[in-house]
């Protein structure tokens, strides 16, 4: 029990917020299934880069300014027609992502903002969470 208030207490102080909420659950299935301590080290670890990139998507959403959830599914492609949807969900494939190719997108200039608007929008339905829809405007 001292142990596992240490832990905590040293998870807190090196702000693991992630891995200090799943350690107890994640210790006690690793005792189960007799896990090295390589593997939970790096099953603890992949969690909280887990938890940080879903962070950081849920800090960035709201700097996009963009008004109702929905997934890439939903989006409606018809209001965004520059975006050609064939050829937006190739770089959606995770092939594409994990081999981190580089996108040039080619077409009417936009501010950056307005870029990262978009493209924080399409990676966030890409992932299959709910994200916002950016509105059709004209240029901003």
């Amino acid at each position: 029990m001292r142990s596992a208030r240490a832990l905590a207490q040293k998870l807190t102080q090196l702000k693991l917020g992630r891995l200090r909420a799943v350690v107890a659950s994640a210790l006690a299935q690793a005792e189960q299934q007799h896990l090295g301590y390589a593997e939970v080290l790096d099953e603890l670890l992949a969690e909280e880069l887990l938890g940080r990139h879903e962070n950081q998507i849920r800090r960035k959403l709201p700097q996009a300014c963009v008004p109702y959830a929905t997934t890439l599914e939903q989006f409606d492609w018809q209001a965004r027609p520059e975006l050609k949807r064939a050829r937006m969900m190739r770089y959606f494939d995770r092939a594409f992502v994990e081999k981190a190719g580089a996108l040039l997108l080619i077409g009417p200039t936009v501010t950056r903002a307005r870029l990262e608007q978009i493209v924080t929008q399409l990676l966030a339905s890409a992932s299959g969470k709910p994200s916002d829809v950016l509105p059709e405007t004209g240029s901003r």
